[in-house]
């Protein structure tokens, strides 16, 4: 005599929920990974911007053979024309046609470049760091700009190197005090 066996082709409800919570972790670990990646390169893209910038200032210097002074103000995070009343110098010696820059990222840390006076910051605090560009393109006031992510993890630096006019892009590891300005990050 046969038997008749009824054949299950299925799936259980175990090995359903199995299944779902697996996807379920590795999608939340990708979403965690994606999200990181996209601060990363929005920081990434912020300085670049910067950078950009900086050299199209540099390059307006000595395209008109003016002074072309500008302040980075760490507390509203932007790049602008010097004020009249903090500039050190002549009106008529100025390039006049300076559009403002947002730093998309945070500045965490201004600082002045070691080879530039005492000129180069204004007021007391090291909240605003001023850029001078020459007709040849030197840097009388420089200084390193760090900027952060939005997740204060990583942070990405823009060393201005007076007085050569030098504008290196860098990365600051995590634990260490200084950038990194050796390769291209």
């Amino acid at each position: 005599m046969k038997k008749n066996l009824a054949t299950n082709s299925g799936f259980s409800l175990v090995e359903l929920t199995v299944v779902v919570s697996i996807i379920g972790i590795m999608s939340g670990l990708g979403i965690v990974t994606f999200r990181q990646q996209l601060n990363n390169e929005n920081l990434k893209a912020t300085s670049r911007d910067a950078v950009s910038w900086l050299e199209s200032i540099q390059n307006q210097a000595i395209q008109k053979n003016k002074i072309c002074e500008i302040t980075i103000n760490k507390t509203l995070n932007t790049a602008t024309s010097t004020d009249a009343a903090d500039s050190i110098i002549n009106q008529s010696d100025q390039c006049t046609d300076i559009n403002p820059f947002t730093f998309e990222s945070s500045i965490s840390t201004l600082t002045t470049d070691p080879n530039s006076g005492t000129s180069c910051t204004i007021g007391t605090s090291n909240d605003a760091l001023r850029i001078i560009f020459t007709a040849r393109g030197t840097l009388p006031c420089g200084g390193e700009i760090q900027l952060t992510s939005e997740d204060n993890k990583k942070r990405r630096c823009i060393n201005l190197i007076a007085p050569l006019g030098l504008i290196r892009e860098g990365l600051r590891h995590q634990g260490s005090e200084s950038c990194d300005y050796t390769s291209a990050h």
